[in-house]
């Protein structure tokens, strides 16, 4: 079975360079660019065992059919993803928009429903493989409490089934948005047949917060 992190950085990247009609339009600058590649989590802050890859054309989930977002404007973005083994994973997305209230307006403007169905449409297709036959079925999403970090933050857990082949597994997600000034964290944990580690997924949380207030967005 091939890493979730991997297929899920490859779909992520290939979403990047797409153009769907309902995503921020994209506006990207050096000076941003470089400061959402500085965001992304450290490899040093990871548990031993764990790997961490980075992409600096990545895209966060925001093209989803379900919810329209295409009056924001984006001006720096990048995806990592770190994993242990092929059952867990965890992708990171750093985002910089044009202000703040864009950045603000990206986090809490959604309704739990236009949340909840982007993040069903968005992760089946993420974490889906058709040319090697994996699929997510039956993924649903609800709210949940919001990490206590950031000056917005919203928060959602879902499960489906992970089917490759005949075999089967039980996948757990979350997804939490942390919003920063102008700066936009998207979190999702994946796991496995088991649970995702909370100690990891804090982790990455309090590594973006002390990088975002150490060195601001620019």
């Amino acid at each position: 079975m091939r890493p979730l992190a991997a297929i899920a950085l490859a779909v992520l990247v290939l979403a990047g360079c797409g153009g769907n009609p309902n995503a921020p339009s994209r506006n990207l600058r050096e000076d941003d660019q470089r400061w959402v590649e500085g965001a992304l989590p450290r490899a040093e802050i990871l548990p031993e065992g764990w790997t961490g890859t980075a992409d600096d054309r990545g895209a966060a989930l925001d093209d989803c059919e379900a919810l329209d977002r295409s009056d924001l404007e984006l001006t720096g973005e990048a995806v990592a993803s770190v994993e242990l083994g092929e059952t867990l994973a965890a992708i990171a997305g750093t985002q910089l928009f044009a202000d703040e209230e864009d950045a603000r307006a990206f986090v809490a403007e959604p309704s739990d429903e236009e949340l909840t169905a982007c993040l069903e449409e968005e992760l089946a297709e993420t974490f889906g493989d058709e040319e090697r036959g994996a699929a997510v079925d039956g993924l649903a999403f609800v709210p949940s409490a919001p990490p206590d970090a950031g000056e917005s933050a919203r928060a959602a857990t879902g499960e489906g089934t992970y089917t490759v082949g005949e075999t089967r597994s039980a996948l757990a997600l979350e997804a939490m948005y942390v919003q920063r000034e102008r700066a936009v964290l998207t979190l999702v944990t994946a796991a496995l047949d088991e649970e995702f580690p909370e100690d990891v997924r804090d982790t990455l949380l309090a590594d973006f917060e002390e990088r975002t207030q150490e060195k601001p967005p620019p």
